[in-house]
């Protein structure tokens, strides 16, 4: 928390707080004008603050019943680092709430932020403010301290004022989130509610002030809140009526919709307003990742990981069995690969390397199973052992009962023959059609099988990657003497804090070196491209063609999210019309997406027998 100090005039006092790394709040009586500055001084640093944003003055005859909200942006966040945002959260305040009240009191030594322990809600007048009552008077320069719940665990609002302008006493607080909501645009809000959720799963700072049944929920809360701001902004944030309708088929749905209007107020609403909170939870976990096909892999996942350290198992089974069982009908997507292996043994001499292929499939999120009537019987020349892919590949397709636009078709492949067939050429065996009429993706098979540490280290580069969008890719440019050297190249990926990167994927305007398909693999990164073509030289101050392509591909991947990458560039590869941009440009692309939660875990090394 920190002191505002009073202007000239001596009638502005009050305290702001952190929410966010870039943001603070305070009341906006406090320091209304856009634009104006204003010093803030926390224990653990000093910056100067930009209104950003802050309600209007309220009429005259209007005591309480109006928004009092002033969003402050930090100009120089990193100098006020170490200072913690606080937990905000939702709940409907009830009379008689305990309250805990950070604020400056002016009557102490300067700049004393005192906490005031003793408060209480009298009366909830929803959905602006409520008053309060205490053992002590609301007084100048408490305005726009932050509330918190005691039952809650979290910050709920912020001081308004005194109920009293001659005799200072109880006073109101006005609600936070909601506030924010009506104050803010659509994408200050996320961003600022984003960063908060981001911030405090990362941190888990406030965790410590939570005890007892609604203190685990909030946790649980925290990490949902840090798992949905993983999705990129925009329509995957918000809650589909059909989802809300599975959610509380069996209970009434709250009257306001701003409550469900996205999957975070989803999440607050369930575990803060509704009847059993851990069993609401365990709800939003069952039921998200069954109406939001394009969420991201990696939080799909999660969310199912998560539910089970809600409810005993039991319970839990019956409770997903109950919201299951009336789903809507939805294309149940279908996934293929297809993977060609060294066979293992000795290399001999003199003889070229012989390989084995395995065809493994999954249904939506589930398991990744080998199909056991497809395994390579016997070891043979690439050529051949290809060929028997396509086969296999070809006889799981005429048994699969799925949409086309449902059906994808994952390819691992040696990094040897990585270009040697593109996929939008290769022709089922059978009949000579192409595969391509499914989406195809490629992938090196080194990478199929992992340990633990890199299965965690695909996800966390997956996750900051879908953050940065198109910045994201680590460019390696024509004759760069970094893809001689794999020291220079691995320092490339080492993820530091100070330095938001890119770090987690790599895109090269030629043919990689050994030395790059090494530092893609040794550091699990999710998407690694490069041009086929390699410039003929390199005259001094020319624009070379690898610069030309780094260019157009950066501008043709803007805005798209980097889960969406790959199907940007599948689709014009695969064109039946030729063109100068698909012959030219598109299928001079070499594009592997090594997608989380998509490759096998590498068998333990086998130890001594147990008798």
């Amino acid at each position: 928390m920190v002191p505002i100090p009073a202007r000239p005039d001596g009638k502005s006092l009050g305290t702001a707080f952190r929410v966010a790394p870039g943001y603070a709040v305070t009341a906006a009586h406090v320091i209304r004008t856009v634009g104006a500055r204003v010093e803030l001084r926390f224990e653990d640093g000093t910056s100067v603050a930009e209104v950003e944003v802050a309600d209007p003055a309220p009429p005259e005859s209007n005591r309480w019943d109006f928004d009092d909200h002033a969003v402050l942006r930090i100009v120089e966040p990193e100098l006020v680092e170490a200072v913690p945002c606080v937990l905000l959260g939702e709940p409907v305040p009830e009379p008689g709430d305990k309250l805990l009240i950070c604020a400056y009191n002016p009557g102490y030594v300067a700049d004393f932020v005192e906490n005031y322990r003793d408060c209480v809600v009298r009366e909830p007048h929803p959905p602006k403010f409520c008053t309060i009552d205490g053992d002590r008077a609301v007084i100048q320069g408490m305005s726009g301290g932050p509330v918190w719940s005691m039952r809650q665990g979290c910050v709920f609002g912020l001081v308004k004022g005194s109920e009293s302008f001659t005799a200072p006493q109880g006073g109101a607080v006005v609600l936070l989130l909601d506030g924010l909501r009506r104050l803010c645009s659509p994408e200050l809000y996320q961003q600022i509610v984003t960063a908060h959720d981001m911030y405090h799963s990362d941190h888990q700072l406030w965790t410590d002030w939570l005890s007892g049944g609604s203190g685990a929920v909030r946790r649980r809360m925290i990490d949902l809140h840090g798992l949905l701001a993983q999705i990129p902004p925009g329509t995957g944030r918000l809650a589909p009526e059909e989802l809300v309708n599975q959610l509380f088929r069996d209970f009434v749905r709250p009257r306001d919709a701003k409550r469900y209007a996205t999957l975070r107020d989803l999440v607050e609403f369930l575990g803060t307003e509704f009847p059993r909170p851990n069993e609401a939870l365990a709800r939003f976990c069952i039921v998200v990742p069954h109406f939001l096909p394009e969420l991201d892999m990696t939080v799909a996942e999660e969310l199912r990981r998560i539910k089970g350290r809600m409810l005993a198992k039991p319970v839990l089974d019956e409770l997903e069995q109950f919201l299951l069982a009336q789903l809507p009908d939805t294309a149940v997507r279908t996934t293929l690969f297809g993977v060609i292996q060294p066979a293992p043994g000795p290399k001999i001499e003199g003889r070229p390397p012989s390989f084995r292929y395995e065809v493994h499939r999954r249904f939506d999120d589930q398991e990744i199973l080998q199909v056991e009537d497809e395994k390579c019987e016997n070891a043979g020349e690439y050529a051949t052992v290809k060929q028997d892919l396509k086969a296999a590949l070809d006889r799981q397709l005429s048994k699969t009962r799925a949409a086309t636009q449902s059906v994808e078709i994952v390819v691992a492949l040696p990094d040897d023959f990585l270009t040697e067939e593109p996929l939008y050429e290769w022709k089922r065996p059978a009949d000579a059609r192409p595969f391509s009429k499914y989406v195809m993706r490629l992938r090196r098979s080194c990478t199929w099988e992992k340990d633990d540490e890199k299965i965690v280290e695909v996800e966390e580069r997956y996750r900051r990657l879908l953050r940065q969008s198109s910045g994201g890719l680590v460019w390696i440019c024509c004759s760069d003497p970094r893809a001689q050297e794999l020291g220079s190249l691995q320092e490339l990926f080492v993820y530091d804090s100070d330095d938001p990167g890119p770090h987690d994927s790599l895109a090269i305007t030629e043919p990689p070196t050994v030395h790059a398909l090494e530092a893609s693999r040794s550091n699990a990164l999710p998407v690694t491209l490069w041009r086929t073509e390699r410039c003929p030289d390199h005259p001094a101050g020319l624009h070379c063609g690898g610069a030309m392509f780094r260019a157009e591909l950066t501008t043709r991947l803007q805005g798209e999210s980097p889960s969406d990458w790959h199907f940007a560039v599948w689709r014009e590869q695969h064109r039946m019309q030729p063109s100068v941009q698909r012959d030219q440009f598109w299928r001079k692309i070499v594009f592997l997406f090594d997608k989380p939660g998509e490759s096998r875990r590498r068998p333990p090394l086998a130890g001594p027998r147990m008798a």
